[in-house]
């Protein structure tokens, strides 16, 4: 099916459970159900009737060939596509919609450790030629979520409800119909002359820039040697989004080391998803990291040490907050921003000390590293959330690296190697804010350019 179908099939319904996968993953991410997990290894189920799923797909390709287009389609071949599109990755299981008037209401799983229910509303409508979504209501198991879910997820369902990107053929698509009924969803529009797309606007926050230089791929997740790369912090630090540990950025981080080096090296993680400034001190990493620092340091061995200490850490501070009910309700609101300061203000408190522990467990000679963040949210949309996410995580990297550059930590800039392309370097369109292994690979060159500075 062409990339017209896949415009019908956005305008119908299969961004409804997208938006709904996003809420929840962003939910998740933002440790708001713990048992909820973004990626799962299940195969989706098989189709239900797959000659049923065949002849809807013959009969949109038939009604789409055309410059104008005109289809209906029924809530049971709606139901059809959404189990094949929207399930095709086994995140959301069993996606079912409800068609009313000028509405949809939708219901799935999403497996995490358990199954969560999950189920919400959309109100449709056309305006100036495009499909309109609003996001009326989000539920996660028995959670509401009216606030910081739909506040998060309404600007990524505008930007892939965007025609023009989503076509990505050229040709404007402009829909003169979008009915939904108790029983049918009824489209027609037509595909108009070539039109002119911004430049670097060729996906959700366009298309990232090219690496400069060559990133390896990372050659195993732990590896025992004299000298160790460290790394420590929070979900970044645990490669939480990679496909797997050796495309992170502290494997890929530990072989370019190796490589410039000229040697093995151990590599130890000790990063805690979820974790902020506050529980790396008091859950045990930070006793952990400086237990192993002084072992390397206080052996007697002058060739065991620290190659290189990396520690990510920060975000969760601002992302607690987030999930506090003031975001939930209104995350634009006065009492969604106190909690955002309350969270920077303890990062700018707790932060310093910790970073002078680990100094002083690895000793002088070490070599330190703190990352900065990316804004999982920049899909160089323009809209509002856009700027409000930039501010927070722009104050949040003020901390991070001024309490870095005072400890003698040097400062990798993990936020302009992603910039305003999150959509094509993180899973933020599937609702995970972490990085794919390109995404990765980013921070890692952020991280090599930090060192040979």
């Amino acid at each position: 099916m062409g990339c017209l179908v896949r415009l019908i099939l956005v305008a119908i319904g299969l961004v409804l459970l997208a938006a709904l996968a996003l809420g929840l993953n962003i939910a998740a991410g933002l440790g708001l159900i713990p048992g909820l997990a973004p990626r799962v290894a299940e195969a989706p189920a098989p189709p239900a009737d797959p000659a049923a799923l065949r002849q809807t797909e013959e009969k949109i390709a038939e009604a789409t060939a055309a410059e104008r287009f005109d289809l209906e389609l029924s809530q049971v071949e709606v139901n059809l596509l959404l189990a094949k599109y929207v399930a095709s990755d086994g995140r959301v299981r069993n996606p079912q919609a409800r068609l009313g008037r000028q509405s949809i209401e939708f219901q799935g799983e999403v497996q995490g450790v358990v199954p969560v229910p999950i189920g919400g509303s959309v109100g449709v409508s056309l305006l100036d030629g495009q499909a309109k979504l609003d996001i009326q209501r989000l539920n996660v198991g028995a959670f509401g979520l009216p606030g910081a879910a739909q506040g998060l997820a309404a600007p990524v369902v505008d930007q892939i409800l965007n025609i023009n990107r989503v076509l990505g053929e050229g040709r404007e698509v402009v829909l003169e119909r979008l009915d939904v009924s108790p029983d049918r969803v009824s489209v027609a529009g037509e595909r108009r002359a070539q039109i002119k797309v911004a430049p670097g606007s060729g996906g959700p926050g366009g298309a990232p820039p090219p690496l400069t230089r060559q990133v390896p791929d990372g050659r195993v997740a732990r590896a025992d040697g004299a000298a160790v790369v460290i790394v420590a912090g929070d979900s970044l630090a645990a490669s939480v989004g990679a496909s797997r540990p050796e495309l992170g950025f502290a494997a890929r981080f530990h072989r370019y080391l190796e490589e410039k080096e000229g040697g093995t090296l151990g590599l130890e993680n000790l990063g805690v998803p979820g974790e902020t400034s506050g529980t790396f001190a008091s859950g045990g990493q930070l006793a952990r990291l400086r237990t192993l620092l002084t072992r390397l340091k206080d052996d007697n061995n002058p060739a065991t040490k620290p190659a290189a200490v990396v520690i990510s850490l920060g975000a969760n501070d601002v992302n607690r907050a987030l999930v506090s009910q003031p975001c939930q309700q209104d995350p634009g609101g006065q009492g969604c921003g106190a909690r955002i300061d309350e969270g920077l203000q303890r990062l700018g408190t707790q932060l310093p000390p910790l970073l002078d522990q680990i100094k002083q467990a690895a000793g002088a000679d070490a070599k330190l590293m703190v990352l900065l963040y990316y804004n999982p949210f920049n899909l160089g949309t323009g809209l509002p959330f856009e700027a409000m996410s930039e501010g927070s995580v722009e104050r949040l990297n003020t901390i991070v690296a001024e309490a870095g550059r005072a400890g003698g930590y040097r400062v990798a800039d993990g936020k302009s190697v992603i910039g305003a392309a999150a959509g094509a370097l993180t899973h933020i369109i599937t609702g995970d804010i972490h990085p794919t292994d390109e995404g990765y690979k980013r921070l890692t060159a952020a991280l090599m350019e930090a060192w040979e500075k």
